[in-house]
């Protein structure tokens, strides 16, 4: 018989695994998510946009953009408002619609006020990465007198509710009432710029106002944002704070401000001078504060047995009242010392009405301020209505009262 040799098979082996272990992040990608250091040298004409490229900028992206548009110079910003044979500071709305392949040949063929929002969007982008980055060049990059400027600070925001006990009044005792002004030949912003960088340096507050729910620049692109908020956030770091504002008040804005909240940014730092002169890097960059306040919205105008212009609801006076006092109260309580008003309403609401209520507010809840200053954000604000409205804020309103009869003689 024939016996086969038995085949002796070894036992199964266990599976070897290779254990992979996580790759070491390299440098340069250990900082902020999302960011990008701003290397490349920034070329214009740019268009508006949603996402960064050639001939796109972006300035809700800003941190994905690898050019440095801190390093535009105020040479190219001059010559290319020129170029655009516009007006300075006047963005057209609604130009979004068309942007080519977004190439720098597609950006210089497109219309005059494109290339404007492109450039405006341009410059609140160099901004941005100045207030990122902390540094920028004054005048101007590339330039014989040119100085680094370093720790650009960072604004911050709060809300002030209206259910918070603030002070409307505040005591008297040795504090002053303030100087009541109005100042026709400068913006809000630069008057701001004036007394900021005055003996002593003061502090300084600009207060802005808004329709109540409404907070222009925040989630909108920047070529439809508004000409009366075009200075602040070309010139300033306030931009900035606007896309970190729901991360510093822990709540929707928009709801925040229906319900009447205050917001108060601190910080608030002036880097630019006027565009229209080429946008030049300021040397001392001075901080100011900034107060937002909503007012009722769709309000009612009626004149009085007086002949005077005022609110045709007790409620919507009411509220903006309350809303000017609070204003007033929380630059007093901040030591605020020089206080710029912009008009309220910006003509949405009754000039002599609302002027009389911002007087009331800044004598009884002013005290401790030095002055407090009604200026207009650019020239041609309000038209013929500033003469009423400045007049009655500084001097008050003279009711005069009508007879009966002269009124039945005139309407004859």
């Amino acid at each position: 018989m024939l016996v086969l040799p038995r085949t002796i098979t070894a036992p199964p082996t266990a599976r070897c695994h290779r254990v992979q272990r996580p790759r070491p992040r390299p440098a340069q990608a250990l900082g902020k998510e999302h960011s990008t250091t701003p290397l490349r040298h920034p070329r214009i004409p740019v268009l508006a946009g949603s996402y960064p490229s050639a001939g796109v900028v972006a300035v809700k992206r800003y941190r994905e953009d690898g050019r440095d548009w801190r390093k535009l110079s105020p040479d190219e910003v001059v010559q290319q408002l020129l170029a655009c044979s516009l007006p300075p500071l006047r963005i057209s709305k609604g130009g979004l619609a068309s942007k080519g392949d977004g190439s720098l040949a597609a950006a210089a063929a497109a219309p005059a006020c494109q290339r404007r929002e492109g450039l405006m969007a341009a410059l609140a982008t160099g901004v941005l990465q100045a207030t990122e980055e902390g540094s920028y060049w004054a005048p101007g990059f590339g330039l014989p007198q040119a100085v680094e400027c370093q720790s650009v600070r960072q604004p911050m925001s709060h809300l002030l509710s209206p259910a918070r006990p603030e002070p409307l009044q505040r005591p008297i005792g040795n504090l002053q009432v303030p100087v009541l002004s109005c100042s026709p030949g400068h913006s809000a912003l630069s008057l701001c710029l004036e007394f900021a960088m005055g003996q002593d340096r003061p502090r300084t507050a600009l207060v802005k106002f808004g329709a109540a729910g409404v907070l222009p620049g925040l989630d909108a692109d920047f070529g439809s944002i508004e000409l009366r908020e075009a200075e602040l956030l070309l010139r300033t770091n306030y931009l900035k704070a606007l896309y970190d504002l729901e991360k510093h008040i822990h709540t929707d804005v928009c709801a925040a401000l229906e319900a009447g909240h205050l917001i108060h940014t601190s910080d608030v730092s002036i880097l630019r001078a006027p565009v229209e002169d080429g946008a030049q890097w300021l040397r001392e960059a001075p901080s100011i504060d900034v107060i937002w306040v909503p007012l009722p919205r769709s309000v009612l105008f009626q004149e009085d047995e007086h002949k005077v212009e005022g609110y045709g609801n007790v409620e919507q006076q009411r509220i903006t009242a309350i809303q000017l006092r609070r204003a007033i109260s929380t630059a007093a309580a901040a030591g605020v010392q020089n206080l710029v008003l912009t008009p309220p309403g910006a003509g949405q609401h009754p000039a002599v009405g609302v002027a009389e209520l911002l007087r009331e507010a800044a004598l009884a809840c002013g005290h401790g301020l030095n002055q407090v200053v009604l200026c207009r954000e650019f020239e041609d604000q309000l038209h013929g209505r500033w003469t009423a409205m400045s007049s009655a804020f500084v001097h008050g309103v003279q009711r005069i009262k009508v007879h009966p009869w002269l009124e039945v003689k005139k309407s004859r």
